[in-house]
């Protein structure tokens, strides 16, 4: 039997074998993340058809292959380190058909003219043929680990998209990932709602054409946002008259219970990923508690949650390692990763976890749903 100094940790042998199983599924959640990453920001994409060629078996496999190994150089790694990479990301690439996105409504009726406006280019960006790009929010498997499951996709044809860029840096952009991580919010979306954050105005613009959403008011602090959105997309829209915009800090606006009345759907995008994110998304989980009749939806939430998740297992293993108060300064706030942990650690230092199971519930979405919302 493992005993821990703090969160009451006490594992029998086959239970501490389970959660070596999860401490090393959740270094290879992080390490595969971290290698995606760096990808897709610093390397070329140079997959084309010459490339696929040297492999055998579907398109599909065919280019899984030369990411693996013309991309990623991984022909020397190990096989552990290869299949640690297929099983997390690469099985889950796939191909995707431009015209699904062409197709969407605010492809189809909202333009951008290339132009300067202030500080930005308005202009079309695109991915080129066989280009990596995130596809969805990534998936957890709970029964085997909480294995993080990473979505791309490519296209065998160049595909552009509407882009506003500072110093050739995409500032905002209507891409994809956007469309399909948006799919969720859009659908929960009903009567009158308030959405955080601008951007391009995609979330709005769907919301607005459906017939069960009756207003749309926008939260957003840039003014120079909104006046791009102003000048040039608002007067695209089919339903402008639903659309009302207050330039306010999200939070400031979120602490005004007034601005509440007679609102039933909260969605909110304040927040380029889970890394810069997550601090934000937990602020306002709290503060949901104050709204218990609204309902309130997350961009990118299960990779937030994940986030949460990856923090809360490192708590586990330090928890084994003997850590203690002396090893978690006290905080009264969330503004950093230190003060993060910290305080998960002093909500959770009387837990007690006897088996795997109890830190199989301990880290479940639901679990971790109610731990950031205290």
């Amino acid at each position: 039997m493992v005993k821990s100094l703090c969160m009451r940790i006490n594992l029998n042998k086959d239970d501490l074998a389970k959660v070596q199983n999860l401490l090393q599924t959740n270094e290879n959640n992080i390490a595969v993340s971290d290698i995606f990453n760096e990808y897709l920001m610093e390397y070329e994409k140079d997959i084309n058809k010459k490339t696929l060629n040297k492999y055998q078996g579907s398109e599909v496999k065919r280019y899984c292959q030369a990411l693996l190994y013309d991309e990623f150089n991984m022909k020397d790694a190990s096989l552990y380190e290869q299949e640690v990479i297929r099983e997390h990301a690469i099985n889950y690439i796939q191909k995707v058909d431009p015209s699904s996105y062409q197709n969407d409504p605010y492809y189809k009726n909202i333009v951008l003219k290339d132009k300067r406006y202030k500080k930005w280019s308005l202009h079309n960006e695109s991915y080129l043929p066989y280009e990596l790009f995130p596809l969805n929010d990534l998936e957890v498997d709970e029964d085997n680990y909480f294995q993080e499951k990473l979505k791309f996709g490519y296209m065998d044809k160049e595909f552009s998209f509407q882009a506003v860029t500072e110093d050739d840096v995409i500032w905002m952009s209507v891409i994809p990932n956007e469309i399909e991580t948006m799919k969720k919010g859009i659908a929960n979306a009903k009567g009158n709602i308030i959405t955080f954050g601008l951007g391009l105005g995609y979330f709005a613009y769907m919301a607005s054409l459906k017939d069960d959403v009756t207003s749309i008011t926008i939260v957003e602090k840039d003014k120079n946002v909104i006046s791009l959105f102003k000048e040039f997309i608002l007067p695209q829209f089919q339903h402008p008259e639903k659309i009302k915009i207050i330039q306010e800090d999200a939070f400031v606006f979120l602490n005004k219970k007034e601005n509440f009345s007679n609102i039933s759907f909260v969605y909110v995008d304040i927040f380029h990923g889970a890394e810069d994110g997550i601090f934000s998304y937990i602020k306002f989980k709290k503060e949901e508690n104050k709204y218990p009749c609204i309902q309130f939806d997350y961009w990118l939430e299960e990779s937030l949650i994940s986030y949460v998740r990856r923090t809360l297992i490192s708590l586990i293993d330090e928890a084994l390692q003997g850590y203690n108060d002396s090893d978690y300064a006290i905080s009264n706030s969330i503004d950093s990763y230190d003060d993060f942990i910290s305080s998960l650690y002093y909500q959770l230092k009387n837990t007690s976890l006897n088996s795997y199971d109890d830190i199989k519930r301990l880290l479940s979405r639901e679990s971790i749903l109610k731990i950031i919302k205290i």
